[in-house]
């Protein structure tokens, strides 16, 4: 018996028509570290996507969790 497969076309706008530059600016200053930033939201597009696939919903709150993040990152030098 095969499986059938879904076709599924996943398209990231958020940088693309968003300026994310206030943001980036903003958290690279809580995080204490230039490239803060593009660590932190690389992690959170991947959680996204991740909990999305599964079927699970998590609020953004929980999944944006830039301590949380932050932790995961280790002290700024």
């Amino acid at each position: 018996m095969t499986a059938a497969m879904a076709s599924v076309a996943i398209f990231d706008m958020n940088e693309t028509t968003l300026d994310l530059a206030p943001v980036r600016a903003t958290v690279d200053e809580v995080l204490g570290r230039a490239g803060g930033f593009g660590s932190c939201f690389g992690r959170l597009l991947q959680t996204s996507l991740a909990v999305t696939a599964t079927g699970d919903y998590e609020d953004f709150t929980a999944v944006a969790d830039f301590g949380a993040l932050a932790a995961a990152l280790g002290p700024a030098r």
